[in-house]
Parts: C-alpha cells; sequence; structure tokens
C-alpha cells in the first residue's frame, strides 16, 4: 500500500523473503521530469515483485527513475543491478559505489575468496569467522591509504598478497 508522507514523497513496502525483517520501506520521490527511488530490498524475485506493483501503483516502471543507495546493505541495495538494467542512474557514497562496482566486475569476489584462502576458512565458514578471528585478538585490521588489510597477528605486516587483486 502507497502511502505520500510529504507533498511528492511517498512510501511502500517491499517483502524481504526468509527475514526476520519480513519488508523493508521504499520511498520514492516524484517530479514531473524525473523520480528518485530510495533503497530497494533483497535482490529476489518476491521483492522485484514488489518493488514493481508499488511503482506500478505510483503509475511508475523503474525505467521512470534513478535509485540512491542509502547504504551497502542487502536489504537496501539488492536490486540495483535491475534499476541499472533498466537504464536508471545509481546513486551511492563513494565506499559503497566501489564496492557496487567491484562486486559488478568480479575483484570483489577475487578479494573475497583470497582473505579466506589466507585464513584458511573453509568448509562452512564464512567471512563471519575472519571477523570472530579478529574479535579474538587473533588477527590485525589496519587501514593504510584507504584500504582495509588483514594480517595474522604471526606474520610481519606484508599485504603483498592483497595488492595482486
Amino acid at each position: 500500500m502507497v502511502k505520500e508522507v510529504y507533498k511528492n514523497i511517498y512510501t511502500f513496502q517491499v517483502v524481504l523473503p526468509k527475514s526476520p525483517l519480513k519488508a523493508t520501506n521504499i520511498y520514492i520521490i516524484k517530479d514531473r521530469d524525473k523520480n528518485l527511488v530510495l533503497d530497494t530490498g533483497y535482490h529476489t524475485q518476491e521483492t522485484l515483485d514488489s518493488m514493481l506493483a508499488g511503482l506500478a501503483d505510483l503509475g511508475l516502471e523503474m525505467s521512470d527513475t534513478d535509485l540512491f543507495i542509502s547504504h551497502m546493505h542487502a536489504d537496501h541495495s539488492g536490486l540495483a543491478s535491475n534499476f541499472k538494467s533498466a537504464g536508471c542512474k545509481v546513486y551511492a557514497s563513494v565506499a559503497d559505489g566501489k564496492i557496487i562496482n567491484d562486486a559488478a566486475n568480479g575483484s570483489y569476489w577475487q578479494l573475497l575468496y583470497k582473505l579466506l584462502d589466507y585464513f584458511n576458512v573453509t568448509g562452512g565458514e564464512t567471512m563471519a569467522h575472519v571477523f570472530h578471528m579478529v574479535k579474538r585478538g587473533q588477527v590485525h585490521m589496519d587501514e593504510r591509504e584507504g584500504v582495509l588489510y588483514f594480517t595474522k597477528l604471526d606474520d610481519k605486516y606484508d599485504p603483498s598478497w592483497l595488492k595482486s587483486v
């Protein structure tokens, strides 16, 4: 159900399947020349269907809008590629934009797999395991020149393995 929250600003919910959140709020700023969608929900068919239905209730199609991603969580950015494919401009912070572009061109995933390999994370373990290692003091995070490096505490600082990505 679409609700006008202020003149030319609307909100509706898109479903978040298999999430305890159940749904997230989407905001639309309507203008006669272009419209702006704030956030998207997950990258699932159910979320896409509810996004398209909400836009249709406003007399819009995805291609009638641009997209602003508030931050890089899956429940806020999941449908970004759908908007891009529809010819929309996608706006995000510089940091989030880099993550989005790196995920799209594969370098993010290459880095992730290098991190998993570097920390011997296998099987059912995930990046969460690496962050638990950080929390327990088994690894050190160091931000130099705007890049976040992970080093094992028993290693000398040598992020050369990371530079090849």
